[in-house]
């Protein structure tokens, strides 16, 4: 007499595999997925700012990554300093299976009302590694002027 033996291979995310089966099977499509549901998401992202003051002038500095510099406009009008720009995240749409994105991508604005003891024809702006950083350096105070008006 022979005996009939069946062999399971140790495949340790078989229970998983079962799991899944049997969550399929009870609730359906009910299962939440692993695909990220878009539909919540605004086409754009906001960056991390970081502003400090030293005794001389004001120092921005904003992270970009995966932006180029010709991608970045910054304006500054009546004392308002507007980072502008746009980032694209390229996405393989054609893939089969799920994919999950969590960089984001679109475009992006973010505007800072500055002191008026900034000296706007002295701003300077460089981008190097993904940080896009500014310089504003300060006026000097101005200095309250006397004037004696001759009463008639």
């Amino acid at each position: 007499m022979t005996w009939l033996t069946t062999t399971r291979r140790n495949r340790p995310f078989n229970m998983l595999e079962d799991m899944d089966t049997m969550f399929d099977s009870m609730f359906g499509n009910l299962r939440p997925t692993l695909a990220l549901d878009t539909s919540n998401f605004s086409s754009s992202f906001t960056p991390a700012v970081d502003v400090q003051e030293t005794e001389t002038s004001y120092e921005l500095q904003a992270d970009l990554p995966g932006m180029q510099k010709q991608d970045i406009t910054v304006d500054l009008s009546d004392n308002v300093l507007t980072l502008k720009g746009e980032r694209t995240v390229e996405r393989d749409e054609e893939s089969n299976g799920q994919r999950i994105y969590e960089r984001r991508s679109g475009s992006f604005q973010r505007s800072f009302s500055l002191p008026q003891e900034v000296k706007s024809e002295a701003v300077e702006a460089s981008f190097n590694n993904g940080v896009l950083h500014i310089s504003l350096p300060k006026a000097a105070p101005a200095q309250p002027q006397k004037k004696t008006i001759e009463v008639k």
